[in-house]
């Protein structure tokens, strides 16, 4: 594992590109692009059961209560030893992430917009 500090926005594509986890580890969160960014990227998503990881649920992403970081590596390593599992959720991720793309997001400010007028 290497850590590599702060890497701007236009080097993540790299970073998705060889990474197997993406650990994501709020204490609370409303929507991180970074987490759509690695499920579009086949990247495993695990973290904190907050925000959009959480929403994603177990088919989708590995998650824990917050402050867990125990649970969070043993979980993460079982199933990265499992590759058919792994492979299952990344798909499902994925297929989240297609679905919820930014013209979804859109659509649905827009409705909620029009029921307010």
């Amino acid at each position: 594992m290497e850590f590599v500090g702060a890497v701007s926005h236009q080097q993540m594509a790299d970073h998705y590109q060889w990474a197997d986890v993406m650990l994501h580890t709020s204490w609370y969160e409303g929507q991180a692009i970074v987490i759509a960014e690695a499920a579009m990227s086949g990247v495993l998503i695990a973290g904190t059961a907050v925000g959009l990881v959480s929403d994603l649920g177990d088919s989708s992403a590995i998650q824990v209560p917050t402050g867990d970081f125990q649970l969070l590596a043993e979980k993460t390593l079982h199933i990265l030893d499992d590759e058919v599992r792994a492979s299952h959720m990344r798909e499902m991720a994925r297929a989240w992430a297609i679905t919820h793309d930014f013209f979804w997001t859109v659509s649905q400010y827009k409705e909620i917009i029009n029921q307010l007028a």
